[in-house]
């Protein structure tokens, strides 16, 4: 379970970061009256979306490994897979 909450962190926390940005630009500069000029805003709500997302997910992306080692084995098995069904075995030779 760890694991899983800590692999939806990694995806979640960059999109709300993002949200977050624009939101917070939206409050910072107002909406303009031309059509370029909404054109250029609304890129450069882009640009500050992406450039809030890029960086929390740098950040986040190092807690990609401790979701790794938070896995418990047998999480992702297939139940086709004789050597991967948690019990500590493996049909393989030997």
């Amino acid at each position: 379970m760890v694991s899983i909450g800590l692999r939806a962190l990694v995806l979640l926390v960059p999109l709300a970061a993002g949200w977050i940005g624009v939101k917070s630009a939206i409050a910072l500069v107002s909406r303009p009256a031309g059509r370029f000029a909404f054109s250029m805003w609304m890129a450069g709500l882009i640009v500050v979306s992406f450039g809030a997302s890029l960086g929390v997910q740098r950040i986040m992306r190092q807690l990609a490994p401790l979701a790794m080692l938070f896995k418990r084995r047998g999480d992702d098995c297939t139940a086709g897979d004789p050597g991967c069904c948690g019990n500590g075995r493996s049909d393989e030779g030997g």
